[in-house]
């Protein structure tokens, strides 16, 4: 940090505390950070600003002021000693004479000027003499103008200075104008356009026309103008062939008038497939099908995305059979669902000659008399699916295994959901042994069992998500398996877990706390998972020394958001769960910061206000507890009313 050089390129990307910091550490950093700092000033009494000798002193580091000017002496400040102003800014109310003046002044002294930016100001007559001097700044490129009333003559300084300005934006109601633009033959160097004004449309319009070079415009479309369109397209066609970014606001222009000056407009940056492929991906519909209009090209680049998401659900608006069929090659998400009234789908569902070789993502949601060869052949046609989300409730007369024989034609499925029909063991393996690689797999319900757990193994290095909380046959050994075998787990929903599987003891051993003492569960390496639910059970008449040891295997898990250690609502009450209360190990948990619901239902605490209290203190990111707290009506609530009191909700 001691070379200029270095101080230099560092002092570009620091902001003003570090500047001024750094400026006080000696000379040598005082000359290399003094003129970042005052590169840039605002001065307005509504902010921290530098002292008036300051400014005197650094005057020739200020290369960009902006000014909320309410004072006469702001103007005498800046204009007598500023003079390397590169750009100016200012916000303006009810200034005199004097100080239009003093600005005025300021931009004679100021020939470098750039970029002019004025907003507010009403006395026309004092604002006249700085709209004149802006003739002295012979480098100005940007030029924008806020302003109400402005008189005919201030208009005429604005168009003078026009001619030479690359951006000019003037947003000017209840203003005078020329009557004639003939004055101005055109505005050569202008390249951005901005018109908000309640100009005649004529002089808006040449104002445009004498544009050539415009590449940007945005135009607020009078509504008296809205009938004379096809002029505008007119205009666009043969004066502004140049346009690449359009921005009207015309609250009376509908699609098909759009269309026209989308078609109108050349937008010679968008003749590159590239860019229109780039620009395809931040396009609604609507857009997308207007530029799909344009031209043949713009249709090979628009149409495709237009049909890369199909919706075939009863409240979306449903494209042509025509065209899905004719873009089929370029479908990338289709979601069907809820009718059998889309008539004619299932005939091109089971069109040969149809395939589906870019689509990843299929949701088949439909109902029970939908029939279930159509959804089998477009997963036949698929090989390239990768997310399956799949409702086959419905489908009795086809069995399970005409279903898992297709599987083999998309073995590249990474998220898999199978909702609504009771999948036998065997089914499930051979579904499982056919996908490559499972992420993510939601099974509701199902007849999950050995069978399909030899399968699954296979895919542990890779699983995220893992639902499995409708199947019975998921053993706690596999529920504690998987734990500990998966290590990108971030949620796992399973159905029971035993708290001996968890300790690593054998059924038919006899324990002792002093075996317990020296026992070390397995570790579970699913370390960063944030959502758990599972039902830890096996600890009625077992020694505290069990659920603390539980209680230090969840306390690994530092990610948790949501944990549930109950078995629900949906069944009887059960003893026989974790006892969450600090004589037994609850202050373990306190690495849980990330913790926001617990729920615990089915499993009757007798919690006491340490317990509650010790929770509010050690997490903070509590915010909802299920479950019933004590077995007294009376305790339950008395505790439910200190955790209401500290923005805790018990449901």
């Amino acid at each position: 940090m001691d070379l200029p050089e270095i101080q230099t390129a560092v002092g570009r990307f620091i902001d003003d505390s570090s500047l001024a910091t750094a400026a006080l550490v000696c000379k040598a950093w005082n000359v290399s950070f003094t003129p970042f700092l005052y590169n840039t000033i605002l001065w307005s009494r509504g902010c921290r600003r530098p002292t008036k000798d300051g400014i005197i002193a650094n005057a020739d580091h200020i290369h960009h002021l902006f000014l909320i000017a309410d004072q006469a002496y702001q103007a005498d400040l800046f204009s007598t000693h500023c003079t390397k102003l590169k750009s100016l800014a200012l916000v303006v109310s009810n200034l005199g004479p004097r100080d239009w003046s003093q600005f005025a002044m300021l931009l004679q002294y100021n020939s470098m000027i750039r970029t002019i930016r004025i907003t507010g100001g009403r006395r026309e007559s004092s604002r006249k003499g700085f709209l004149e001097k802006m003739s002295y700044c012979l480098n100005l490129r940007i030029l924008e103008i806020r302003a109400s009333n402005l008189d005919t003559d201030c208009m005429e300084l604005i168009l003078d200075n026009a001619i030479r300005v690359e951006r000019l934006l003037i947003y000017a109601l209840e203003s005078t104008f020329p009557a004639l633009l003939d004055k101005w033959s055109s505005f050569p160097a202008l390249r951005d356009l901005t018109l908000k004004t309640d100009f005649p449309d004529q002089l808006q319009f040449d104002i445009i026309r004498r544009s050539p070079g415009l590449r940007k415009l945005a135009w607020l479309i009078p509504e008296r103008t809205s009938h004379q369109i096809p002029d505008v397209c007119d205009i666009f066609r043969t004066y502004c062939p140049l346009i690449e970014c359009l921005h009207l606001m015309a609250r009376a222009t509908s699609d098909q008038h759009l269309s026209w000056i989308i078609e109108s407009c050349r937008f010679e940056s968008m003749d590159f497939p590239e860019i229109r492929a780039a620009v395809a991906r931040f396009l609604g519909d609507s857009d997308l099908a207007a530029a799909a209009l344009v031209c043949k090209s713009w249709n090979a680049d628009f149409a495709p995305a237009l049909y890369s998401v199909i919706d075939l659900s009863r409240h979306a608006k449903q494209p042509s059979q025509e065209g899905i069929a004719a873009h089929a090659e370029t479908i990338r998400r289709l979601y069907l669902s809820s009718s059998t009234r889309m008539l004619g789908i299932e005939s091109w569902c089971l069109n040969k000659q149809l395939e589906f070789p870019a689509l990843k993502d299929l949701s088949l949601k439909v109902e029970s008399d939908f029939p279930l060869e159509p959804q089998l052949d477009i997963i036949r046609k698929s090989p390239g699916l990768r997310n399956l989300q799949w409702n086959i409730r419905g489908c009795d007369p086809y069995s399970s295994s005409d279903i898992c024989n297709f599987f083999k034609y998309c073995p590249l499925v990474e998220h898999l959901t199978l909702n609504g029909m009771l999948l036998k063991d065997e089914d499930l393996s051979q579904i499982l042994d056919n996908c490559h690689q499972i992420k993510l797999l939601i099974l509701v319900p199902s007849e999950f069992g050995e069978q399909a757990f030899r399968s699954l193994v296979r895919h542990f290095a890779h699983l995220r998500v893992l639902y499995l909380g409708g199947c019975a046959g998921l053993s706690s050994k596999m529920a504690q398996q998987i734990l500990k075998s998966c290590p990108n787990l971030t949620f796992f929903r399973g159905v029971t877990l035993k708290a001996q599987d968890i300790l690593g003891i054998a059924e038919d051993n006899t324990t002792t706390d002093e075996t317990i003492l020296h026992q070390q569960p397995q570790e579970w390496v699913c370390t960063n998972i944030h959502t758990l639910s599972v039902f830890i059970h096996g600890l009625e008449g077992k020694p505290r020394l069990w659920h603390k040891r539980i209680f230090q295997q969840l306390a690994k898990m530092k990610e948790l958001v949501s944990l549930t250690i109950g078995p629900g609502t949906s069944r009887e009450a059960s003893y026989d769960g974790l006892d969450l209360r600090l004589e037994a190990g609850l202050d373990t948990l306190s690495s849980l910061e990330h913790l926001s619901t617990l729920e615990f239902n089915g499993i009757p605490q007798n919690m006491e206000e340490r317990d509650v209290r010790w929770m509010i203190e050690a997490m903070p990111s509590l915010r909802e507890l299920s479950g019933i707290l004590h077995h007294d009506a009376e305790q339950c609530s008395k505790l439910e009313h200190i955790l209401g009191e500290s923005g805790r909700q018990v449901l």
